[in-house]
């Protein structure tokens, strides 16, 4: 049955069957004169033998005639191209031709292509896309309206060939590392042709390639290593699939993937190579992999010996990733556990990806382990250099910082002069070609004046006795009120420039100093101070690593003028009187910190004999010291983060003989305090 809907119109016409492109309609239905005067009609439907599907058309509606395809065709490809004959009625105007492809049961929502009119009288084209069109009865619909709103239609009914369909299953389009299963079906309306069915990756076939037993399943291995390939396989990868159906239409598919046998990416943020390391430092590295990072198996190796037992040992940290879109993955490790003798250690970042490829990277850092050596009253020294007749020469001895500098025991009054010795130093080992050191940290450099009574002002914070932090129950401050506020003066200090002369003046009364063969030598003036004019009795400030360039001598700033070696403190206004605690505290730029030992200083700023009997003495006085009567000025931080009383030692390992010179000496060996 098939239903026609009427609205007004004279003729109706369809193609039914197959014919030439020229061919008329096999069917006209004139209804002329019908339904009274004008021809109108009003018809629910009229069965025309052959077709399933509504025609819209009115009576008066353009004939369409559909020239190619045939009824019956078969359609193959991606695209159809449909020829019409469109006669308009009555003098009538084209106005629209369409086209339409459906299947044989209306879906709803089919796609629709206008068609153009071509060189031949009334003659229309258009092309539409049938490639989402599944094998199967199709049909073919051109309708056409005029400029009055009359329509007109044609349909045919042919058979839609797609051609097979493959469903890839494996390679999926991911990373396969050494070989990939092959597995893919085809299934085609019409039927497969199984030996049409061929599957390659570059022309070769996979290993085992066959069709499964009672299924249109076919299955292989792809092997990257395979001799037949010219070249094992590597990254993007395509298995190019075809197959046949009975009616020789083709399908081709391709089925990419990637061959990933390498490794993560690894590159190291920190620490780089040849850097300084030392205490806790974070390790961070950027991984990256197609196949994905194993996340769990991200890890640092640093390389370990054990002393006791002879052997080699490692350290292996966990490395973390930042957050599960980041290819950054850190960790923290304590340089501190590695043997002390170590110089240079090895690190290693190992990781495997999600297929099991490993890679790994490493590089060499220095570490420094050794805390700066901080001195406030430092042993007095000399500078040596040597000559090819009478071998080394000394200097006479003197203060690294200065005769003026204030000592341990002192009494003070308004104006102090204030400066420490600073040095770095790194880890040392049996054939070291030089030290190595990270050098002091400009910024670190603090020192700290207290009432004495204010308690410790350095602790130990680990528990080990030596003292190695200040304490942190003490406020900084630029003034200190009074006692019992646990304020702490804090003074930020500046490097003093190595330079000057020492003084090379002969002295005989020093003929036996060991590491000297002559005090002085002849001829040799008395060196000026560093500055003309300069308040001070230095002429030379010393300097320390390799190269003698690092500055050891820290002073109160600022540095100008007169004022060579930096100012005086002033404590009219900030700090009372009475014995007080002056320490320092500096750190490599290792991140290893230390601090000295605390003077212990007697504030009288107006010379009120404030400090009378309690065992300070006027500076280079020659008086002798009662250090008993003395506070110790150092405590210990507890398991609780309390600091008590119980006293701790400094670390200070400062050169207390003879500096190496600064004259150039080829013979002359590297002195590692």
């Amino acid at each position: 049955m098939r239903v026609v809907h009427l609205v007004t119109g004279v003729v109706l016409s369809s193609v039914l069957g197959c014919g030439a492109p020229d061919r008329q309609p096999l069917e006209v239905l004139d209804f002329a004169g019908v339904g009274g005067p004008g021809g109108n009609v009003d018809f629910m439907g009229v069965d025309l033998p052959g077709l399933t599907d509504d025609l819209a058309m009115t009576l008066t509606g353009p004939a369409v005639v559909i020239l190619t395809p045939q009824p019956n065709c078969f359609v193959v490809g991606q695209t159809l191209i449909v020829n019409a004959r469109v006669t308009p009625k009555q003098d009538q105007t084209i106005d629209t031709v369409q086209l339409k492809i459906s299947k044989a049961v209306p879906m709803g929502n089919e796609p629709t292509a206008p068609m153009s009119k071509t060189k031949g009288p009334d003659e229309y084209e258009g092309s539409i896309d049938v490639s989402s069109h599944p094998s199967g009865k199709i049909e073919i619909q051109v309708t056409a309206t005029d400029l009055m709103k009359g329509q007109g239609a044609a349909k045919i009914a042919c058979q839609r060939d797609a051609g097979p369909v493959i469903t890839p299953i494996s390679p999926k389009n991911q990373t396969y590392r050494g070989s990939a299963p092959m597995e893919f079906d085809v299934a085609d309306f019409y039927g497969v042709d199984p030996k049409s069915v061929t599957a390659a990756v570059q022309d070769i076939v996979p290993e085992n390639f066959a069709q499964k037993l009672g299924a249109n399943k076919w299955t292989g291995v792809i092997d990257f290593h395979s001799p037949k390939f010219k070249m094992s396989l590597n990254l993007i990868q395509v298995l190019h699939v075809t197959a046949s159906n009975i009616n020789k239409t083709t399908t081709e598919l391709d089925m990419p993937f990637v061959v990933d046998e390498e490794g993560p990416a690894i590159m190291i943020d920190t620490p780089k190579p040849g850097s300084f390391v030392g205490g806790f430092i974070t390790i961070k590295a950027r991984i990256s992999d197609p196949s994905g990072v194993a996340v769990k198996s991200v890890v640092a190796v640093i390389q370990d010996f054990d002393q006791l037992l002879m052997k080699n040992s490692e350290h292996v940290v966990p490395l973390a990733q930042e957050n599960p879109m980041s290819d950054v993955f850190t960790g923290m490790f304590d340089t501190r556990t590695l043997n002390p003798f170590f110089v240079f250690s090895h690190i290693s970042i190992r990781a495997k990806d999600s297929i099991g490829n490993d890679s790994d990277v490493s590089e060499q850092v220095v570490v420094d382990n050794v805390a700066p050596a901080i001195d406030m009253d430092p042993p007095l020294t000399r500078v040596r250099k040597f000559d090819p007749m009478k071998g080394a020469i000394c200097t006479h001895i003197f203060d690294p910082v200065g005769d003026e500098s204030t000592d341990d025991g002192d009494i003070q009054n308004q104006l102090v002069w204030l400066r420490v010795r600073v040095e770095d130093s790194g880890n040392v080992a049996l054939g070291q070609a030089a030290p190595l050191t990270s050098n002091i940290d400009p910024a670190s450099l603090e020192m700290y004046v207290i009432p004495a009574g204010d308690g410790p002002i350095v602790v130990d914070t680990n528990g080990d006795g030596v003292c190695d932090d200040f304490n942190p129950e003490l406020k900084p401050t630029t003034q200190v009120l009074q006692q019992g506020l646990k304020q702490a003066l804090a003074i930020g200090l500046i490097p003093l420039a190595p330079g000057g002369n020492p003084n090379f003046v002969s002295d005989m009364t020093n003929i036996f100093t060991k590491g000297c063969d002559e005090i002085g030598e002849d001829m040799a003036l008395w060196p000026e101070n560093l500055a003309k004019g300069c308040p001070t009795t230095m002429t030379y400030s010393i300097g320390h690593s390799a190269d003698l360039k690092e500055p050891s001598v820290w002073v109160v700033p600022p540095i100008n003028g007169k004022f060579c070696t930096g100012y005086q403190l002033d404590l009219l206004n900030k700090m009372p009187d009475g014995p007080s605690c002056v320490a320092v505290r500096a750190r490599d730029r290792a991140g290893n910190r230390n601090v000295s030992r605390p003077i212990r200083v007697c504030i009288d700023r107006f010379g009120k004999g404030t400090c009378d009997g309690k065992g300070y003495r006027k500076h280079k006085s020659g008086v002798s010291i009662d250090f008993n009567k003395f506070p110790h000025c150092t405590g210990t931080l507890d398991g609780n983060k309390k600091v008590n009383n119980t006293e701790c030692r400094s670390k200070v390992k400062l050169n207390t003989g003879i500096e190496r010179s600064p004259y150039p000496n080829p013979d002359e060996p590297y002195f590692l305090p």
